[in-house]
């Protein structure tokens, strides 16, 4: 029992260590800061805990982080890239930034923690807009959920369809762009000093 309840608080922890991994502004101006976490509670053939970052200036200049962590052990990898999209790709994204879906999703509400989740999934995003910044996200769980008020878990839900477009780019540009790997060091980036 006391085993499990401190998975759960270990759980909570690295969920809030992920969630801000990309939050801390940067001097130089972001177009999209978007992040895809994983966390299992279970033992599997992979990590327990991955953690996708990828940044895009206005310039289309990226910085892609990946994080996997054994959560049972402690081992965690840290790879970094950068590339650049060239202008038919950034028109690509902005266009799905600016689709009337995405611009009118509603703020992101965080997860109550802790939580007795077995497995969850959570797309955090930040947007700048013209002289603000919008925080789009959704949360999703196996398992016993947080104790949000069910109109965060609806609007996690709208949020989750809205934002497909934007997660299945992020995926795909991922796993095919041609990245360069790049040193550690500038691992501040996505929020981590």
């Amino acid at each position: 029992m006391w085993l499990r309840f401190l998975v759960f608080v270990l759980c909570g922890l690295t969920f809030v260590a992920t969630k801000t991994s990309c939050s801390t502004p940067q001097k130089r101006r972001f177009l999209l800061r978007i992040t895809e976490t994983n966390v299992s509670m279970r033992p599997t053939a992979g990590p327990n805990t991955v953690l996708n970052c990828l940044v895009v200036a206005q310039d289309g200049r990226t910085h892609l982080e990946l994080r996997r962590q054994e959560f049972f052990n402690g081992r965690a990898t840290l790879v970094t890239y950068e590339g650049i999209l060239n202008a038919r790709e950034l028109d690509a994204l902005r266009h799905i930034l600016d689709a009337a879906t995405v611009r009118s999703l509603p703020s992101f509400f965080e997860p109550t923690i802790p939580m007795a989740v077995d497995s969850f999934h959570v797309v955090t995003g930040k947007v700048s807009r013209e002289g603000s910044l919008q925080q789009i996200g959704y949360f999703q769980w196996q398992g016993q959920g947080p104790k949000n008020a069910a109109s965060a878990q609806h609007n996690w839900s709208q949020s989750a369809a809205a934002m497909k477009p934007l997660v299945t780019w992020f995926r795909s540009l991922k796993a095919m762009y041609p990245w360069k790997r790049v040193s550690n060091a500038k691992s501040g980036v996505c929020g981590e000093s």
